[in-house]
């Protein structure tokens, strides 16, 4: 199953939006709902989806801050737009972020969403991203460790993931080692 996370601050839009898609025909499941970008970022996080169906306007964070957030550490997620904004300029800036789609909510009707998400499904099954494994951009993110280091493009496979792993790994270490004998050369320990 795909991982969706709906970031919308209007909970009855919310309810109507996990409602009236039929998910698991999609093989998708709502794994979070979220009333703010922020509240959004810290599921992103945790359940590292495959898919972020956001509004724009939102309290505590806005729907292009937290695009923006998720594009400077994943460019595989799958992001839709689902707003009242007509305004170009925030679906021209949607789309220089690479997200799927810009929905206005008006005109948006059960066949048109879930025609979109059925082409977004496609688009995941083309990039062989599997729903069910975690998220390789999170993943050697979290085990860098180091501030600064993003990895600029996703690792397709699990071949892949294994082969950069074992390059980074003792790379990692000796920094961190090096990083020790400075403490202790300073005095200030380890």
């Amino acid at each position: 199953m795909y991982r969706v996370i709906l970031a919308e601050d209007e909970p009855l839009v919310r309810m109507g939006i996990k409602s009236m898609v039929d998910w698991e025909k999609l093989e998708m499941q709502v794994v979070a709902e979220c009333s703010d970008g922020e509240e959004a970022w810290k599921a992103c996080e945790a359940y590292r989806p495959d898919l972020l169906i956001t509004d724009i306007r939102m309290p505590v964070m806005d729907g292009m801050a937290l695009i923006r957030k998720i594009r400077a550490v994943d460019s595989r997620m799958r992001i839709l737009v689902l707003t009242c904004l007509e305004d170009f300029a925030y679906a021209q800036q949607a789309i220089e972020y690479g997200v799927s789609n810009y929905i206005l909510k008006l005109s948006c009707t059960v066949e048109k969403l879930t025609g979109i998400l059925g082409r977004v499904r496609e688009e995941l099954i083309g990039m062989n991203v599997t729903g069910d494994k975690n998220r390789d951009m999170f993943l050697l993110n979290a085990l860098a460790g180091v501030e600064g280091i993003v990895w600029a493009t996703p690792i397709a496979d699990f071949g892949a993931m294994l082969v950069a792993l074992m390059l980074f790994v003792p790379f990692w270490r000796t920094l961190r080692q090096e990083q020790g004998m400075e403490r202790k050369s300073s005095g200030r320990g380890a």
